[in-house]
């Protein structure tokens, strides 16, 4: 099956319905545009650019129906605007269909966030999650992560944590995937769940702690705040002298929480269990840059990451919590807003608030 057949797959075009399919650019587009029936225009026909000045030239008008339909069955609406056609696709082998529409867009625009375009800028599995969600709310969503997770430069300092786990009456955990990164290492060492018999646990986030009861274990202190500031508020009440404190983390996060613990009388080893490095970028990114876009950051990795990998200091974003925003907002990034419940379900809610229908 080819492309355009694909595409009218995808556009739901029956097969005994009539259609014009072009692979070549023709002569004259304006014989094209008198036709009342579905036209199929694949990119052979020549550059985006070449199409776009093709049509308008024609006489395209803002009245025709139009739909960009990429390589994987994504359909949406495309808009005249300044002489060419938005959005620009993701990918080289496009197609765009004039006089036909795709007979789910009725209920899809009444979606809440139809016409929408993200970012997420989170680890690529965890990202996927979120860009599916977007979808299924009518956004168009791609992932673009700039952090993957790798081991960290000294694996020797959790190494010798493991080795002495029983000697421990705190562990605490400020991500989900500190939880999964920590209890990998505890089942490649010597020493297995029983070593932790004596400890109690403390989270950053229900992610955190879902994570954390994944592995059987059940949280002690789950802060109403999901920050270090709101764990530190929560422990206020504990008794801390002279007690011995893991914390499994990132190899390159705040010092808050360390800090404060340690000097309210705490022995707190800080064991990287992960470090987050920047992976490339997928192609067509530029493209997406140039349109109406937000991004989504995570973490204020995420956010130095993307200005590393992009130096893109143009587009707005929506942050996951006040640290990561702070971050942006550092960076010279405008910051549309910030999810009250600084977890994943708080940033689609944030988006749905502030950039969903009325």
């Amino acid at each position: 099956m080819d492309a355009l057949d694909r595409a009218a797959d995808d556009l739901k075009i029956p097969s005994s319905h009539s259609r014009v399919l072009l692979t070549e650019s023709p002569s004259r587009w304006d014989e094209y545009l008198d036709l009342d029936i579905p036209i199929l225009i694949d990119s052979g026909t020549g550059s985006w650019e070449d199409l776009c000045s093709g049509l308008w030239q024609s006489g395209l008008s803002e009245q025709r129906t139009l739909r960009l339909v990429e390589p994987d069955g994504e359909v949406s609406p495309l808009r005249i605007e300044n002489e060419a056609l938005h959005p620009q696709p993701r990918a080289s082998d496009w197609v765009v269909a004039l006089n036909w529409s795709h007979p789910e867009e009725g209920w899809r625009s009444r979606l809440p966030l139809w016409g929408k375009r993200y970012l997420v800028t989170r680890q690529k599995e965890q990202g996927q999650a979120l860009v599916d969600r977007l979808q299924s709310l009518g956004a168009r969503a791609v992932a673009a992560p700039t952090i993957e997770f790798t081991s960290p430069d000294d694996p020797s300092i959790i190494g010798r944590a493991l080795e002495s786990l029983e000697e421990y009456q705190w562990l605490l955990f400020t991500s989900p995937n500190g939880v999964r990164r920590f209890f990998a290492l505890l089942g490649e060492s010597s020493k297995d769940h029983r070593a932790l018999g004596g400890a109690r646990f403390a989270c950053i986030g229900p992610g955190t702690a879902r994570a954390l009861k994944s592995q059987g274990f059940k949280g002690d202190v789950l802060p109403e705040n999901f920050v270090a500031e709101g764990l530190l508020e929560a422990l206020s009440g504990e008794s801390l002298e002279g007690q011995k404190v893991l914390l499994p983390r990132a190899q390159e996060a705040r010092e808050v929480l360390p800090d404060t613990l340690r000097s309210r009388g705490a022995e707190v080893v800080v064991a990287p269990v992960y470090k987050t490095v920047e992976p490339e970028l997928p192609d067509g990114l530029e493209q997406w840059c140039a349109e109406s876009t937000r991004v989504l950051f995570t973490s204020s990795s995420t956010v130095k990451n993307w200005l590393q990998l992009t130096g893109n200091r143009e587009l707005p974003c929506f942050c996951i919590g006040p640290i990561t925003g702070a971050t942006a907002r550092e960076s010279g990034l405008r910051v549309l807003g910030e999810a009250e419940v600084h977890t994943i379900d708080g940033l689609v809610d944030c988006l749905l608030k502030l950039d969903g229908r009325a």
